[in-house]
């Protein structure tokens, strides 16, 4: 007959020098052990009684985290012996791995009153992420629902999505000219929404697919290799010196590109939605879609000169959004079919100017730092001026373009 009681396995120290609480369960004179998401010192256990020692201390603070763990730990008793009953009265084989999933079951019950459906937990998340004006999160993940339903059309449970799922899923991405970036940006979608419904107790987490480790048998999301994102000097030289007169259909978009990079690598929608009333004293001032921060950059003679080109009667400095959009999504979906246009513009201009490399609007971020760091600029200054928390931040990110800040300080000591 199958026995099981917890016990502070003394056997195994952890790094911090407790010990785990282990459940211990014997049948048949073998032995599985495992963790229960607790760990003491030996000194807060009695061993002789087998459960946690009461405090000497008459701290508040320390008499309620021992109620509140003595409770946990009977808790945890009681269900082992419920476990081991239910296993006794309805006659089903008992296996370590059957006893396991049925204590997790009753030790950490799951809200069995809603829909275990991925496409309506889809739906709700949704509509959470529009209220609150995250746009687009909310459209990244619709897209990832509507690519899950062209490969499986009806209901799907979140315990179907399991690893094999996942690599047929993949496999079907693949098939319809899916990439490893888009491919990722799907898997990290979906991983996502199963670690939001083990947070809401409406997924089991012993069913995650996901690898957390390179050695399990889990799905792994593949990996995207990074590109530079900011030109050479002598390609950023070429692509300024761009003719637009003589290509006027990309005029509009080449000036676009200078003010995003005379403007600190502007992100395109912050772009979209200055006014008129963003330009105060001398200055352009507008806070960050992406981060809320506040930015405030000199109106400089430059900007005037491409401001001259739009002039126009409507409150938006550029011609992408109108009084027309109004809502959010009229916004992100207008920005987005401006910013796809000017992109491909970018790829025009590259190509004429023999530039073998993609050019985005993000590219400018980018080369706003590049451009500063290799004129001599510090890592603190361009820190400062992209409003990032840290020089760390800042340090990563040039790391992105190629630039090696461990290297350089080893090569300083020589």
């Amino acid at each position: 007959m199958p026995t099981a009681k917890t016990i502070l396995y003394k056997q195994k120290t952890l790094s911090d020098g407790k010990h785990p609480l282990m459940l211990v369960v014997v049948n048949d004179s073998k032995v599985s052990r495992f963790s229960l998401g607790l760990k003491f010192n030996a000194s807060e256990w009695s061993f002789e009684q087998n459960k946690l020692k009461r405090p000497r201390s008459k701290d508040h603070a320390t008499l309620s985290r021992f109620k509140d763990l003595s409770i946990k730990i009977n808790a945890i008793n009681e269900t082992a012996e419920s476990v081991l009953e239910y296993f006794r009265s309805s006659n089903k084989p008992f296996t370590f791995k059957s006893y396991k999933e049925e204590f997790n079951k009753r030790l950490d019950p799951i809200d069995n009153s809603q829909s275990d459906d991925i496409y309506t937990y889809y739906d709700k998340l949704i509509a959470e992420m529009k209220k609150d004006n995250r746009i687009g999160t909310a459209t990244s993940y619709t897209e990832t629902k509507k690519a899950l339903q062209k490969f499986h059309s009806a209901n799907l449970s979140f315990y179907e999505i399991d690893p094999d799922f996942l690599k047929r899923f993949e496999r079907h991405l693949r098939a319809n000219n899916g990439t490893n970036g888009g491919i990722s940006v799907r898997m990290r979608n979906i991983r996502a929404v199963l670690n939001s419904a083990i947070a809401e107790k409406l997924y089991r987490k012993e069913y995650y697919p996901f690898s957390k480790h390179k050695r399990d048998k889990l799905y792994q999301i593949p990996k995207t290799t990074k590109n530079p994102k900011a030109l050479s000097l002598e390609d950023f030289d070429r692509f300024m010196s761009f003719d637009s007169n003589e290509h006027p259909h990309l005029q509009k978009d080449f000036l676009l590109a200078q003010w995003i990079y005379f403007t600190r690598g502007i992100n395109f929608i912050d772009l979209a939605k200055l006014k008129q009333s963003n330009i105060i004293n001398g200055r352009i001032v507008y806070k960050r879609s992406k981060t809320g921060k506040n930015e405030n950059i000199k109106f400089t003679d430059r900007h005037k000169t491409i401001l001259s080109y739009f002039a126009g009667d409507g409150p938006y400095l550029f011609p992408i959004l109108s009084e027309f959009h109004q809502t959010e999504d009229q916004i992100k979906n207008r920005v987005k079919k401006c910013r796809t246009k000017f992109n491909k513009s970018m790829r025009e201009i590259a190509t004429i100017q023999g530039i073998d490399q993609n050019i985005t609007s993000y590219t400018f971020r980018h080369q706003y730092a590049s451009i500063l760091l290799q004129k001599g600029a510090s890592i603190d200054q361009i820190s400062r001026n992209m409003n990032h928390d840290n020089t760390k931040v800042t340090e990563n990110y040039l790391k992105d373009l190629g630039f090696d800040f461990e290297g350089d300080k080893l090569d300083e000591m020589l």
